[in-house]
């Protein structure tokens, strides 16, 4: 099967590789990552100028109303830029949460759409599985309060509002979707920054007051689904667009780099070595293109074989294919200041977001005993 972009999305491509390639070159990178900020908020309010924060926002909020297959091309440059921006954080994770709440939430779309509010969403914690929620919400004269941690929520400290998953009662219809201020009172937040200079938070709330995004029910089980399927949909993509600029890099430098009076390109075992590359950048390319297919269309055991599949490859090819660029490179690429080790740590993140390749072959595993019983 051959698969392109339609015209419109080549277009929205070229224009996301325009503006990074002004703003985003690894040197200025470098900087965002060793300023205390760790992005560039210029960089953030071009994104909202040219309707990048719009994507997944239904147009009558103000947005594109598109959905996975035209992030796909989005996804694809911040991979290869290795953006560090909040932009899977809020216009992804955040956003999709709160499309599925309806319009009453139009303003809070609004200001995201303009660049001016940053969201976060609190959903994984430590020893629980991705599908289940164990911090509790209780309801007390009208009034929502959480308690419980979570952990690993991406630009936490970036963030004007986070959305919290939260139990209410047992069973897979107890779960509900709360929104809070960054600065709610009761909450305390551990920042860290992971291997691929990001920020990340793990999260204690305390009797935490909180407004109800989508109550408990099966609307809130299928929201938080649909957020897990564009998000895994977007890494799959951003993973794509990352390993395929570290082969690029790598392929420039064997032709450039000489050893012996020839350029390492020219020595049998490296080409094969690129070659093997290729297949797997390629592979997880084709795996993104199914990905966004799946996460757009109706929630199936197959759309879910797809997204799983996908994300399986995206992190066993993904990080196989950065190791062989750092190999080939020699030790100038375990140097911070050179960008092929920059790609495996990001990788490396892609890899232990939304389900870890041990998660997603469970879950392959138990899809495909659902859809073929013994």
């Amino acid at each position: 099967m051959h698969l392109e972009l339609s015209p419109d999305l080549v277009q929205l491509q070229d224009s996301v590789k325009r503006l990074l390639h002004d703003h985003y070159q690894f040197e200025q990178r470098r900087k965002y990552a060793a300023d205390g900020g760790g992005w560039s908020p210029e960089t953030w309010k071009q994104y909202a100028d040219t309707g990048l924060l719009s994507i997944l926002i239904p147009e009558a909020y103000g947005g594109l109303g598109w959905g996975a297959a035209e992030l796909l091309p989005v996804m694809q440059q911040m991979g290869r830029s290795l953006v560090m921006e909040p932009y899977f954080a809020t216009a992804v994770l955040g956003v999709s949460a709160l499309t599925a709440a309806g319009s009453e939430h139009s303003e809070l779309l609004e200001a995201v759409a303009a660049g001016e509010h940053r969201l976060a969403l609190a959903h994984e914690e430590v020893d629980v599985e991705l599908s289940d929620v164990k911090l509790q919400a209780r309801n007390e004269k009208g009034r929502w309060l959480l308690s419980g941690r979570k952990c690993a929520v991406l630009h936490a400290r970036d963030a004007h509002t986070i959305i919290v998953t939260a139990r209410v009662q047992e069973g897979p219809e107890g779960i509900g979707l709360f929104t809070i201020p960054a600065d709610a009172p009761g909450l305390t937040r551990h920042d860290y920054i992971l291997v691929d200079k990001r920020s990340s938070s793990d999260l204690t709330l305390d009797n935490v007051s909180a407004d109800v995004l989508i109550a408990p029910s099966a609307q809130a089980s299928a929201a938080l689904a649909r957020t897990i399927a564009i998000g895994t949909a977007a890494l799959v993509a951003e993973a794509a667009g990352a390993i395929r600029a570290a082969l690029d890099c790598t392929t420039e430098y064997l032709k450039t780099r000489k050893q012996f009076g020839r350029p390492l390109s020219e020595f049998q075992a490296l080409r094969h070595r690129a070659a093997d590359m290729l297949i797997c950048v390629e592979t997880v390319e084709a795996m993104a293109y199914l990905a966004a297919i799946s996460a757009d269309g109706p929630r199936s055991s197959e759309a879910e074989l797809d997204l799983r599949g996908g994300k399986l490859l995206a992190g066993r090819h993904g990080r196989w294919t950065c190791e062989q660029a750092i190999q080939l490179h020699g030790a100038v690429a375990m140097t911070d200041e050179y960008i092929a080790g920059n790609f495996l740590q990001r990788l490396s993140v892609i890899d232990s977001l939304l389900g870890t390749q041990d998660a997603q072959l469970d879950g392959l595993r138990a899809a495909s005993v659902a859809q073929d019983p013994p």
